[in-house]
């Protein structure tokens, strides 16, 4: 779990994501969606974009994911496991 859990991802989002100044100039807008897993540490890794619009916009969801706060990771049969996530991203002029 997110600290704060969804919300907490929500508002991490809301707070860190910065539309690019080029993507921006250059009219650039869409949706995407970003593939991450919580390692057992609690750590994301394995940050990969499974829907792009464009690398800007793809570089700063990655930017985003990656500058997320330790997870608690998922707990099976007692054992920390990794878990997989999608976050989607919209960039809208």
């Amino acid at each position: 779990m997110y600290p704060g859990g969804e919300i907490g991802v929500n508002e991490h989002v809301k707070n860190e994501l910065k539309y690019p100044e080029e993507a921006l100039s250059d009219s650039i807008q869409g949706r995407v969606v970003v593939r991450y897993v919580v390692q057992t540490d609690g750590n994301v890794g394995e940050i990969e974009v499974v829907e792009s619009v464009h690398p800007l916009l793809d570089e700063e969801a990655m930017r985003v994911i990656r500058a997320m706060q330790k997870w608690k990771p998922g707990i099976q049969r007692g054992k920390p496991i990794k878990a997989a996530y999608l976050q989607a991203f919209n960039f809208n002029l």
